[in-house]
Parts: structure tokens; sequence; C-alpha cells
């Protein structure tokens, strides 16, 4: 692969990859700043599921750039 091609798709992953991220801390927001009531116990387990797997997901990204000084 040359090396302009490659870097083409770099900057396309890292901004598909700081969208995705955005969205979902706004997604984590809006279900935060609602009403207890408006959520199901069940729902709410399911977002505890799905902030912590993104948490987790997260801070295995931060310890592998850290790890590799990237």
């Amino acid at each position: 692969m040359k090396t302009e091609r490659i870097l083409e798709e770099m900057l396309k992953e890292y901004n598909h990859y700081c969208g995705s991220y955005v969205k979902f801390l706004s997604y984590i927001s809006k279900i935060d700043n609602k009403d207890p009531d408006e959520i199901t116990e069940e729902q709410e387990k399911e977002f505890e599921r799905l902030k912590n797997k993104f948490r987790n997901k997260t801070e295995r990204i931060h310890k592998f750039v850290k790890k590799y000084d990237i």
C-alpha cells in the first residue's frame, strides 16, 4: 500500500473513531440526565453494561497507547 493511501485510511479511521466516541458520550449524557422514572430497571442494567463496556475498551486503548508511546 502506498504511503499516501495509508495516510488517507488513517485519517478516515481517526475521524470515524472520534465521531463514534463523541456520539457515545452524548448518548451516555442523555440517559444520565433522564428522570429515573423514565427508565426501567432492565434499561438501567443495559445502560450500565454498555457504559462499562465502553469504559473498559477506552481504558484498554489508553493502556496500549501509553505502552507503545504513541
